[in-house]
């Protein structure tokens, strides 16, 4: 039976990465091994996607500092480097800030469920910003809905505001049943049938 995957990439935005106003230490360097993961995928006819931060400037009002990411800013576009084309479905997440929209499964615009179960999709591959926010809660979500999931470990990076949060996010990610990767790794030895192995 043909197994249907999809890469979906989280949140690699400008403000995230250094120079932006929320910045991931060493955010932009994920985007190596994300092209690499793009250039496979497209090959194989992977479905892509990418999740965003798409937040209305009035939901920073009481809290400006912690501002990024807001709609039609130059921080709020994937970082130029990023591979992200035509063929990659956008999903913008974040009318309001808090817990529930760190997953790319709470997008305001649509469903990325209703995608997945559209596009008849069974693995997920997932790498972006931030391994112990956005990405943690995206995989989690992935878990809870079905779907075998991979964590393509060179292309997260965590924000860490306490040190050690990345390595503490994976282990849950794991313990729900993710699969951690490395980027060469899933265009040398995952495919197919071949994830049962891991």
């Amino acid at each position: 039976m043909h197994v249907m995957k999809a890469l979906l990439i989280v949140d690699v935005q400008n403000d995230f990465c250094p120079g932006g106003s929320y910045p991931v230490k060493k955010g932009d360097r994920v985007i190596g091994p994300i092209n690499k993961a793009l250039a496979f995928a497209r090959k194989s006819n992977w479905k892509l996607f990418a999740s965003r931060d798409w937040h209305p400037v009035d939901v920073f009002k009481d809290k400006p500092a912690s501002a990024h990411c807001i709609v039609g800013t130059k921080g709020a576009e994937y970082h130029p480097d990023l591979d992200v084309r035509d063929d990659v479905e956008i999903i913008s997440k974040g009318k309001d800030v808090g817990e529930k929209h760190y997953s790319a499964f709470n997008g305001d615009d649509k469903s990325l469920l209703d995608l997945f179960r559209k596009n008849n999709i069974d693995e997920v591959y997932i790498a972006g910003l931030a391994t112990d926010y956005c990405v943690k809660n995206t995989v989690l979500d992935s878990l809870k809905f079905g779907f075998k999931t991979c964590v393509i470990i060179d292309g997260c990076r965590g924000v860490n505001k306490t040190p050690g949060d990345d390595l503490g996010a994976l282990e849950e990610m794991k313990e729900a049943g993710a699969f951690v990767v490395e980027s060469s790794k899933v265009i040398e030895d995952y495919l197919g049938s071949n994830i049962k192995s891991l």
